[in-house]
Parts: C-alpha cells; structure tokens; sequence
C-alpha cells in the first residue's frame, strides 16, 4: 500500500480520537467549569481594590456633559464594596457617588469606611440609624443623589465597561422610562427582550403566553437600573409604610408599571452579576418566591 493511504488512514484515526476527546470534554461540562473559572478569577482581580483603582476605565466629560449619580447601597459587605466602584471611579460623568450602609455592624462598617474612603472624594458615606431593609435603604440612597438622573447598584455588583457609554449614546433621557441591564453577566441573559418597552400590559401578554416566564421573573427582579431620582423617589411612596422583606424590585417594578411607566431594556447596557454565599438573593429566595408569585397573579388579574 503507498505512503498516502497509511497517511490518509492515520490521520483519520487521529481525528477519531480528537472526536472522542472532544465529546468527552462536552460530556463533563469541563469547557464550562473552565470558562467559569476564568470569568470568576478574571472578575475577582478587576473587581479587588487594586483592581479597581488601577484597572477600571478613565473617561472624561465635557464641560456641557450631564452629569450622573450612583447610588450603591450596602450592608456588611465590606469585602464586596470595592468592586461596585469599577469603571465608575474614573469616570467624570459620574461627579456623584453616595454609599448608603443600611445599619451594618460597626465593624463591617469602618472596613467598609477605610476601603471606600481614600478612593475618591466625589464618594459620600451614609449610615442608618437602623436596618431599613433593600427596598427602603435603596429609596434613601436615590434621595441624597445630587444630580437630576442616577444608577443604582448593588453593592455586589458592578457596571461593565461599556454601560455608561451606553446611556450616553441616547440623546434624550425619557423620565417615564427606567432603562434596564440586557444582561447580567454571567447568569442571566435578558437579551431576547432587547430594546423592549415594557407595560402593565405587555407584561401581562408575556406573562400569558407563558413563554420564558422564568426569565422575565428573573427580569422584572433583577435592578441595577438607570432612572429619574424625582420619580423614583415619587413612586416608591406607595410602600412609604409598608415592609418589603424581600424582591423589593419587582415591588417596586409593579408600582412603577401601575402608574403608567415603562420598564426599556436597553441593548448592550450589561452589569457583571456576582453571586456569593452572602448574596441577599439567596438567602431571601423563599420569601422573594412568595412575593413574586403574587405579583405575578396580581398583574395577570389587572384590568386593561
């Protein structure tokens, strides 16, 4: 037989091997645990201290530029704080960072103070008195902003490097819209709802269809929004008295849509969702579950 054919032969076995190898690979999941595991040290070094000062984006502002706020709320984790500043540090869009500490301890607290404090002088640190709970600590945090227009953060959490440049490519900003993340990397992919507005109504309708009904849940709980603070704050006067133990967003979602608002999920505005065993979203999962179902029915039992 000629040199070809045990050539032609032999790379055939060699490519049936790399099949199986590969199928294997699949099989285990262990391109994913790779790629996770890449994506959260990646995460874990942009989003430390020195990572944030040193590795965030720098943009500037012109001298005519609106101006934003951030509003970040925070409670006993002072490990996490730092990461909700990347990308924002830098940015002279942002002249105005308030960090509301919703009663942590003492000790949380002044780790927090001395992480945050040296950082940069456009932050302002506020402590409560006593624990308001997400829903009310995100309301007094949106209350002190100083400009017209803010974000709002959660501490866990931080913007991607392109979600301000994003809100600065829309030339009007409509104050009966709050603009949500399309995506919060690496779990929840809202991006099939791209450029959407959302209603009452049009909840409703996806919400009878019953398609993807896990992810627009996920969705209408999910914050870290841009909004109007004067709305915002005029809105959640309807839960002024009320406590809210749980899945204050969709809470106050449901509020916001009663009025006659609109939730717009912009396309390419991402934030970088970070899930560790102290995240409120797991710890609070059977209450939010309850919540969340009964809006759920609520709005399917509204009235067009």
């Amino acid at each position: 037989m000629s040199s070809a054919f045990f050539e032609k032969s032999s790379k055939s076995h060699m490519m049936d091997i790399l099949g199986k190898i590969n199928r294997k690979v699949k099989s285990l999941g262990i391109r994913k645990k790779i790629s996770n595991y890449s994506y959260n040290l990646t995460a874990k070094i942009l989003t430390s201290p020195v990572g944030v000062r040193f590795l965030s984006i720098r943009r500037d502002a012109t001298a005519n530029e609106r101006k934003i706020s951030l509003a970040i709320t925070h409670y006993n984790r002072s490990n996490l704080i730092a990461g909700a500043l990347r990308n924002v540090l830098m940015d002279e869009r942002i002249n105005d960072i308030i960090i509301y500490d919703d009663c942590s301890s003492m000790d949380e607290f002044s780790k927090m103070q001395a992480i945050t404090k040296k950082m940069s002088n456009k932050i302002s640190i506020y402590r409560g008195e006593k624990n308001l709970g997400p829903y009310h600590s995100k309301v007094t945090a949106i209350s002190k902003c100083k400009n017209e227009w803010a974000i709002i953060l959660d501490s866990d959490n931080a913007l991607s490097r392109n979600y301000v440049d994003r809100l600065y490519q829309i030339s009007t900003w409509n104050t009966n819209l709050i603009y949500c993340p399309s995506f919060a990397e690496p779990n929840f992919d809202f991006r099939q709802f791209t450029n959407t507005e959302l209603t009452l109504y049009k909840v409703k309708e996806l919400i009878l269809k019953n398609e993807n009904i896990k992810l627009l849940r996920s969705l209408l709980n999910d914050g870290n929004y841009f909004l109007n603070v004067q709305k915002y704050i005029e809105c959640s006067k309807i839960n002024e008295f009320n406590s809210v133990p749980a899945a204050d967003v969709i809470v106050f979602n449901y509020s916001w849509l009663q009025k006659g608002y609109s939730l717009y999920i912009l396309n390419n505005l991402n934030y970088y969702h970070r899930i560790h065993s102290g995240s409120f979203q797991m710890s609070s999962w059977r209450n939010s579950r309850q919540i969340v179902d009964g809006i759920i029915k609520s709005i399917t039992n509204d009235e067009e």
